[in-house]
This record gives structure tokens, C-alpha cells and sequence, in this order.
């Protein structure tokens, strides 16, 4: 699968294929896929709910998360 304009990498993350090329003009965002591609997604989901509480992102203190972290 090849994705010229990979942008945001949605495509490309719900894409069946035997062999994925993700390319974008962006060298911050292919580094950024490229990490979450070769993580734990455990990990990730943790590290992002890590910050949402360290910085108060409910949504009933106010924040623009919305998230039900319980």
C-alpha cells in the first residue's frame, strides 16, 4: 500500500496490505508514525493517559479531553 500524502497516517493505520510505504513532506510526522509503529501500543495508551491526568484534562475539570479514563 502506498500512501503519497500520508498526513495524519489514518489511511495507512486502516489499510490491509502485505507491505505499507508512508510518505509525507512532514519529516516530524513520518518520525512520529514511525515511532508509534515500532511501540508497544500498551505503552502508548498509557503515556497518553499519563499526561491527560498529569495535566488535568478531564472533561469535569474543564479540559477538552472528553476522556473516561476509569
Amino acid at each position: 500500500f502506498l500512501d503519497l500524502f500520508g498526513g495524519s497516517g489514518t489511511i495507512i493505520m486502516n489499510a490491509n496490505a502485505e507491505h505499507y510505504i508512508y510518505n509525507d513532506i512532514n519529516y516530524h510526522l513520518v518520525d512520529m508514525l514511525r515511532g508509534i509503529r515500532e511501540s508497544d501500543s500498551a505503552n502508548i495508551v498509557s503515556e497518553i493517559s499519563d499526561i491527560i491526568s498529569e495535566n488535568r484534562l478531564y472533561e469535569e475539570d474543564g479540559g477538552a479531553c472528553g476522556c473516561d479514563l476509569s
